[in-house]
């Protein structure tokens, strides 16, 4: 994961491996600064672009992706009903948001948080079916992942984008990370 800080603006998580920065913010030309590895970006005016590029995204359509049975031990997916370029933006990992506090008190040992992504120092908990949406079936896959998250913490977003050309009837997935799996030994040698 590569981080970036963008200075009078609170910080953006940009994963590796997505090539295309247009894709993230085009128009803006100079987007390369974005990838620069660990170091802080200056330019306020660049930093608060972005921030309103990454707030005006469109989700693609509802039809565009189905919920389905794996077959697996993995239970239900969520898989393309359409070809995706890579780069595109999907749609945000939604559910309830939840302050470390309250995040610690609901998993303490970490081990029951299959539906949580981390934000900052706050957390989406997408738990409940009824209230989260479709991204909460995004299965992982450690080798190879067509799918990435970008994180956002002001405001707390979670973003899935392809990483790659999706087919129709290709499964969405994405790495979860080693701090999920740390938790969860026996899990991950069966995803290997």
């Amino acid at each position: 994961m590569l981080c970036v800080w963008l200075s009078a603006a609170p910080a953006l998580t940009i994963p590796r491996g997505l090539g295309a920065a247009a894709a993230l913010a085009p128009g803006l030309g100079a987007a390369g600064v974005f990838f620069m590895k660990r170091r802080r970006a200056t330019n306020e005016r660049l930093a608060a672009e972005l921030r309103e590029h990454l707030l005006s995204l469109t989700p693609v359509s509802s039809d565009t992706v189905s919920v389905e049975d794996t077959g697996t031990i993995k239970g239900r997916g969520l898989y393309a009903r359409a070809a995706l370029e890579p780069n595109t933006y999907l749609f945000d990992f939604t559910g309830e948001l939840l302050e470390e506090e309250a995040y610690r008190e609901r998993y303490p040992d970490g081990v029951d948080a299959d539906y949580v992504v981390c934000v900052g120092k706050q957390y989406i908990d997408a738990a409940d079916e009824g209230s989260s949406g479709v991204a909460r079936f995004m299965n992982h896959a450690r080798r190879q992942p067509n799918c990435v998250c970008f994180t956002m913490d002001d405001p707390p977003r979670a973003m899935m984008y392809t990483q790659e050309q999706v087919e129709v009837g290709d499964e969405l997935v994405w790495d979860y990370g080693e701090g999920y799996w740390r938790d969860r030994p026996s899990q991950a040698e069966l995803e290997e």
